[in-house]
């Protein structure tokens, strides 16, 4: 009968490697669950900035817009010219040895409430891959700092081909809807170990948020054109409509009803009036001055652009003071009418906003300024320049 032996030399030997083999198979599934989780947190980081830059871009302009709408009379500019302290867009800083995400932020214009619930909200934007270190910061108690672990910095590109940008606009300026700017976040990349090994970019678009705040803009801007078109027209046709008597009480003579720029009545100081009155004058002929009581007519005096805007918000708008900025919080103004206008800029101290001459018998007889088609201007101020070529979310054009 044959004897069993032990294990051989061979026999172990082999079971050893059978065993290395399986642990280094182990190690690696645990090094390519390693390297999975590291890249999923990475993406959810990154997902994370995406939202906090272009969810915060839409929170600010929309909280601070109200406030940038508000305006006297006289005022010549509105919009973030209002405030020259706050950005929708942030800014990278470095302070001591830490980088941070800096919004500029204010409660100038909003109440200290609404600036903790705004804060609170670009504080939730970011959630995943920022925390808040205004505290530890402590610059100053309106501006937002953020620490991202992994940000190392990062800046802007436009895409008219402009570089290395802290932010897009200088503070106070206007926002180029046209310019639509990426943010190049430079982050740490981790190995596999959870290690920082090296550097890499992420870029983020507000290609999306733009064409969204574009719209709102053509939006208003299109029903302010649709306003006083209906309106001039209604009003013409009340005219043209009103008989001339022969003692000529009855209005303009038929001959001039097309000659009056009616869109000015637009722009009148009593709603009531403006949207009553007509050309009316006394037996014999003379000057409808009716249409230059109470400013529905203004005449042979210089106008403020505040003025213009307050007005035809407050009577063709419903008072909705919305319509005085678009949906980039930049200042939408109006030129009454254009030929008046010689410069190349519809804001140029040399383009004078001055009202038609009265209207009165044998209008054509008169030295007339400006005859028919007139046109109006209505346009945000990155488009107040006639060589920029119009768009729908910029400027449109009213003719009568």
């Amino acid at each position: 009968m044959r004897m069993r032996r032990g294990f051989t030399i061979l026999d172990f030997l082999l079971t050893l490697g059978l065993l290395s083999l399986l642990f280094f198979s182990f190690n690696e599934v645990r090094k390519a669950q390693k390297i999975d989780q590291t890249h999923i947190s990475e993406l959810r980081t990154l997902q994370s900035l995406d939202l906090g830059f272009t969810a915060s871009f839409e929170d600010i302009v929309r909280t601070y817009s109200p406030s940038f709408a508000v305006i006297t009379d006289a005022s010549t500019t509105w919009g973030w010219n209002s405030n020259n302290k706050v950005s929708p867009f942030p800014s990278s800083v470095t302070i001591g040895d830490f980088t941070y995400i800096e919004y500029r932020l204010d409660d100038t214009d909003i109440s200290a409430t609404q600036l903790q619930a705004l804060k609170g909200r670009i504080i939730g934007n970011y959630r995943g891959a920022c925390e808040d270190w205004t505290n530890e910061v402590s610059l100053t108690t309106n501006n937002l700092y953020l620490y991202c672990e992994d940000v190392v910095g990062f800046n802007y590109t436009l895409s008219d081909g402009t570089t290395g940008l802290v932010r897009p606009n200088a503070l106070g300026d206007p926002i180029d809807p046209g310019n639509i700017p990426t943010v190049m976040v430079s982050f740490r990349k981790k190995d596999g170990a959870g290690n920082f090994a090296y550097n890499d970019t992420y870029t983020i678009s507000f290609a999306n948020i733009y064409e969204k705040q574009r719209v709102i803009t053509a939006n208003r801007l299109a029903e302010m054109r649709s306003a006083i078109e209906n309106f001039t027209n209604a009003v013409k046709l009340r005219e043209i409509a009103n008989v001339e008597n022969a003692d000529q009480s009855g209005g303009l003579n038929n001959m001039d009803d097309e000659f009056v720029g009616w869109h000015w009545k637009a722009f009148g100081n009593d709603l009531a009036q403006v949207m009553a009155t007509f050309c009316s004058k006394a037996a014999g002929g003379g000057t409808c001055n009716n249409l230059n009581s109470n400013d529905i007519w203004r005449s042979g005096i210089d106008i403020d652009r505040g003025l213009i805007a307050r007005r035809f918000v407050t009577n063709l708008m419903q008072d909705d003071q919305s319509y005085l900025v678009d949906g980039f919080g930049n200042g939408i103004y109006i030129y009454p009418t254009a030929s008046q206008c010689d410069a190349a800029d519809y804001m140029d101290g040399a383009c004078t906003i001055d009202a038609l001459d009265l209207p009165e018998d044998n209008y054509m007889a008169k030295a007339v300024p400006n005859t028919p088609p007139y046109v109006t201007v209505i346009f945000t101020e990155p488009y107040r320049l006639k060589a920029t070529a119009g768009q729908p979310y910029g400027r449109v054009l009213v003719a009568y």
